[in-house]
């Protein structure tokens, strides 16, 4: 959940996230040294609560590398009912960044480049109607991967986008 928090134009941008944990699984003991503001001294840990991140934007995002990003846009649309945020293309017309809402979730997403290989992903997504979305899915090239069934938290099903993508529909039992 965004707590209000902007981030300044002119704050370090800051990529310590792996390091931190590669220092903790390496047994570093001493990371208040390197936390300042973020680190709590009595518990020896991170206080992720505080780490700031501009309106509008969830902590954490996913970010998707794909073959198509063009066709995943259009999948989400039609099938999440996704609305652009932003997308900038490269001089072939491909997507170089894009930027969707799903509910108030943000997705990242780009076209996969020679550099920057496709890196699909799972998701579990609650939606109004199992049913409906599963449905819509495989209507906008998905292929099943699960048929949707009643389970003991909701009804869900999951389907693999043309992507790669496999998406975990949910409706909460009423």
């Amino acid at each position: 959940m965004n707590r209000g928090y902007i981030l300044p134009a002119k704050e370090k941008e800051s990529n310590t996230g792996m390091f931190d944990a590669f220092l903790i699984l390496s047994g570093f003991s001493n990371l208040a040294a390197l936390q300042g503001d973020n680190f709590d001294k009595q518990k020896n840990q991170i206080i992720m609560d505080k780490v700031k991140f501009p309106q509008g934007y969830q902590q954490v995002m996913p970010y998707l590398i794909l073959k198509d990003a063009g066709t995943f846009l259009t999948f989400m649309q039609k099938t999440f009912g996704a609305t652009e945020k932003m997308k900038h293309l490269r001089e072939d017309g491909t997507i170089m960044h894009g930027e969707i809402f799903v509910g108030d979730s943000v997705f990242m997403f780009s076209q996969a480049t020679p550099q920057y290989g496709e890196t699909p992903g799972s998701f579990f997504i609650y939606v109004h109607d199992a049913d409906k979305s599963f449905a819509d899915a495989i209507a906008n090239g998905a292929t099943k991967v699960m048929d949707v069934g009643d389970q003991d938290y909701g009804r869900s099903g999951g389907v693999m986008d043309t992507n790669g993508n496999t998406w975990w529909v949910t409706s909460v039992k009423a």
